[in-house]
């Protein structure tokens, strides 16, 4: 049976690592974890996470535990490849920032050594879910195991204390040029070097993480929706000052959906603060669409009919993936379970905007709300689009729509990755073989 990665789906974008990188990549591991690696070629994403290297030591061994997640870069190649995990939504976007701002430096330093460095988000570690609140900016400092940034960076002090003030040759001469000297001969010279952009940091509005069961937090400002203020880089954020901004009116309001567990924290609702059931689908269409986070497209009304067909008869146990277009035509009349009432719906909704010109889509659903509640949320997912144009809120948004709708497997790839190859692992053969053919566009009628 093909996998996910077998078939070309997943992984298959990655920078392939071996040689005097290997060794780097080795050291480097071992000193941030304690870990060594057997392997002299694997392939790495642009985090530094290698799906061979995952076999050997288990997964996220990146991590010393959840909230302690690091990088490694031994290449400026790196930059090209995928992300095999997002732990956070805004991961991808904030490693892509990190490898254009600081190509040259990374450039220059993988000559001669690997960066590494801890993606910092303020919390220590990850107790309950209200410690996700005071994630508000990601940090990440890199540096190299053998201090050639740290050793750079001080002979470009040093070299620019004696142009600032060239009297301290006659001072300090002989025992600064030794100095200056001593480190050049480590580092080269650094003029060749741009050592910009090691750091790099990241505001953080809304985002999703597939911790605790899958959390999605939505942040709104009081003057604007899902906007948040920049704080200096030094400054302190508690989840006190965090919530003590917000009853100010620096902050509007913050919506956390999650599977609402007392494993997970107690969950107290504020003036600040107020916690959603994320397996509660219709509490979460109506916020969606209370906030006008989602408008709908009557052009999805074919696609999802037909997904949630093939979902019938796969529910049926029928292998749907080896069907000619008139085999799934024979097939459909046997659809008599749920997925078949929410077909029905569905086509309710398109005969309704092809028989009445002047009915819009929002008035077709409010009939649908009225008539069959208990298909809506579903109903008004496959429709689904988002309003929000702002990357990390867009992001969210169809995260929440796939825990509503998950028959969509290019939309789940691209934004809910983690939870589909979890669900592929757990299928039976035949839902396995669709989606593999789903994703690689082989069902004629997709």
């Amino acid at each position: 049976m093909q996998t996910l990665e077998s078939a070309g789906i997943i992984n298959k974008n990655l920078y392939v690592v071996s040689a005097i990188e290997a060794q780097r990549y080795n050291d480097t591991l071992k000193r941030i974890t304690g870990l060594e690696i057997k392997l002299t070629e694997f392939r790495i994403d642009k985090r530094g996470e290698s799906p061979e290297i995952e076999r050997e030591l288990g997964p996220n061994y990146l991590q010393i535990n959840a909230a302690n997640r690091y990088v490694i870069i031994v290449s400026p190649n790196q930059a090209n490849a995928d992300l095999i995990h997002e732990e956070f939504s805004f991961d991808d976007e904030f490693l892509s920032t990190t490898h254009m701002n600081a190509f040259p430096a990374i450039t220059a330093v993988t000559r001669v050594d690997a960066l590494f460095g801890e993606i910092w988000d303020g919390c220590e570690v990850y107790n309950c879910i209200e410690d996700l609140l005071l994630i508000k900016r990601i940090r990440l400092a890199l540096e190299s195991p053998s201090d050639f940034t740290g050793t750079a960076h001080e002979l470009a002090k040093l070299e620019k204390k004696l142009r600032k003030n060239p009297a301290l040759l006659a001072s300090e001469g002989e025992e600064l040029l030794q100095k200056m000297a001593a480190l050049a001969r480590k580092v080269g010279d650094i003029r060749k070097h741009n050592l910009s952009g090691l750091v790099n940091q990241f505001e953080i509005v809304s985002f999703f993480t597939r911790l605790f069961d899958g959390v999605a937090v939505y942040r709104e400002h009081a003057q604007g929706r899902h906007t948040i203020p920049v704080h200096h880089p030094d400054e302190t954020i508690t989840l006190a000052d965090q919530i003590g901004a917000m009853h100010t009116g620096m902050f509007g309001e913050t919506h956390v959906f999650c599977a609402l567990d007392l494993r997970y924290g107690i969950y107290r609702d504020s003036e600040a603060v107020t916690y959603h059931d994320l397996t509660d689908k219709v509490a979460m269409m109506r916020f969606l669409t209370k906030r006008e986070l989602i408008t709908y497209d009557p052009v999805r009304v074919n696609r999802a009919i037909m997904q949630l067909q093939d979902a019938a008869m796969l529910a049926e146990g029928l292998n749907v993936a080896e069907f000619t277009i008139e085999d799934r035509k024979r097939q459909l009349g046997r659809i008599q379970n749920h997925y078949g009432e929410i077909v029905q719906v569905l086509e309710l909704v398109r005969n309704s905007l092809a028989t009445e010109p002047n009915l819009d889509i929002d008035a077709a659903l409010r009939r649908v709300d009225r008539n069959i509640p208990q298909v809506a949320p579903e109903v008004r997912a496959a429709l689904a689009v988002p309003t929000s144009t702002e990357p990390g809120t867009e992001k969210v948004t169809n995260w929440m729509l796939d825990h509503v709708f998950p028959y969509h497997y290019r939309h789940m790839l691209q934004y809910n990755r983690r939870t589909l190859e979890r669900g592929f692992d757990a299928s039976p053969d035949q839902l396995k073989a669709y989606i593999i053919k789903y994703l690689t566009g082989e069902l004629p009628w997709l």
